[in-house]
């Protein structure tokens, strides 16, 4: 067991890393979405 864990610790922080990753880059994603809808509506207007 004491061969294992610093291997799975390792997997373990790699995955939260992604999770961390992917959550910054789907917020990024929803920050541009609503920036762009928000230029569309303005366009509109004008």
């Amino acid at each position: 067991m004491k061969v294992d864990y610093p291997y799975m610790k390792t997997i373990v922080e790699f995955n939260s890393g992604i999770i961390t990753t992917a959550a910054v880059i789907h917020i990024l994603n929803l920050i541009l979405l609503f920036i762009d809808k928000a230029q569309y509506t303005q366009n509109i207007k004008i």
